[in-house]
């Protein structure tokens, strides 16, 4: 027996449009600070749909602390139709070494403008 519901069937099927999804993002750590983590910033992603407001899931926020490694960093739009649209991309932390050519520039850089 088929049964269908004429009321709770919206029609919608389109998922909502991806107007901004940020690039992977990569940053490096001073070695010896790897254990604090770095703070992480980016602009959030955006979208929109006909059917009205959506509704947004995040896996983590702008200015979250990542530690050394590979995070992905996940957005899910749905709308009130519960059709999704999902944007996602990596954040990318990695151990830096102040190595001796950026000693040399900070030193000039100081030298000549901080005196």
């Amino acid at each position: 027996m088929f049964f269908y519901d004429f009321f709770s069937y919206s029609g919608d099927t389109t998922r909502p449009s991806i107007i901004y999804c940020p690039d992977d993002i990569e940053t490096a750590i001073e070695e010896g600070l790897e254990t604090n983590g770095t703070i992480v910033t980016w602009n959030q992603p955006n979208a929109t749909d006909l059917s009205g407001p959506l509704n947004l899931t995040q896996s983590h926020k702008p200015n979250t602390t990542f530690t050394v490694g590979v995070t992905m960093v996940t957005y899910e739009f749905t709308d009130t139709s519960n059709n999704i649209a999902d944007c996602s991309f990596l954040v990318i932390v990695e151990r830096g070494t102040f190595d001796c050519f950026h000693y040399f520039i900070f030193f000039i850089f100081f030298s000549f403008f901080v005196e």
